[in-house]
């Protein structure tokens, strides 16, 4: 059974190339904050999440908020990533 999109209200003011860019950044930044993790996972969760933030907003801001704080979250965790590789690296070269 397939789940039915939305499409009146709110919804139709978000186009499908503006839900995919979101769901683009979301997996980009997904990728940037866990480089080791598996492609195909973090491409069906970016995707999910979109679809889902999609399907459950009650309003087009509220869809917004929603996209942008995950992609600040991810955003956030690689750069503590990138902070804690680059300590790794000055440890290494201080003992070198």
């Amino acid at each position: 059974m397939t789940q039915q999109i939305p499409t009146a209200g709110w919804h139709s003011s978000v186009t499908p190339s503006a839900r995919v860019a979101n769901a683009m950044n979301i997996i980009t930044n997904s990728f940037l904050a866990r480089p080791n993790s598996d492609f195909q996972f973090g491409v069906d969760q970016g995707s999910a999440f979109e679809h889902d933030t999609y399907t459950s907003s009650p309003d087009k801001s509220t869809y917004e908020a929603r996209i942008t704080s995950r992609v600040n979250e991810l955003f956030e965790e690689w750069r503590r990533q990138e902070a804690l590789a680059e300590e790794a690296l000055s440890s290494r070269r201080v003992k070198l």
